[in-house]
């Protein structure tokens, strides 16, 4: 199970929730919770992003597992930022987290 899986299923768990609820929470289906959380998919950035707003944890923290879990104004700014791009910016910039993901 990769690292990202396990501080999903964490904060699910810290915030007592059951997979449909957290689900729920951040705009996904439960199957693809249950997917991220057993380490077959790994969330898209509009996953990380929703989990980052909603729990109030860092980007950083959801995908890297560093510094601080909880949210800082930096990363809200990010985060606002990235909601106000296109589509199409949004898709790149997932392609970039995805290389850092899979480097780490």
């Amino acid at each position: 199970m990769c690292d990202i899986a396990l501080r999903y299923k964490e904060l699910r768990e810290v915030n007592r929730l059951n997979q449909k609820e957290f689900a729920f929470k951040i705009g996904i289906k439960q199957s693809s919770l249950s997917d991220i959380e057993k380490g077959k998919t790994r969330p898209s950035v509009d996953t990380v992003i929703s989990t980052s707003i909603n729990f109030s944890v860092s980007t950083d923290w959801i995908l890297l597992g560093n510094q601080s879990k909880l949210i800082d104004n930096k990363n809200k700014k990010l985060l606002t930022t990235f909601n106000q791009l296109s589509i199409k910016d949004q898709e790149e910039v997932q392609k970039i987290i995805d290389i850092k993901i899979q480097n780490t």
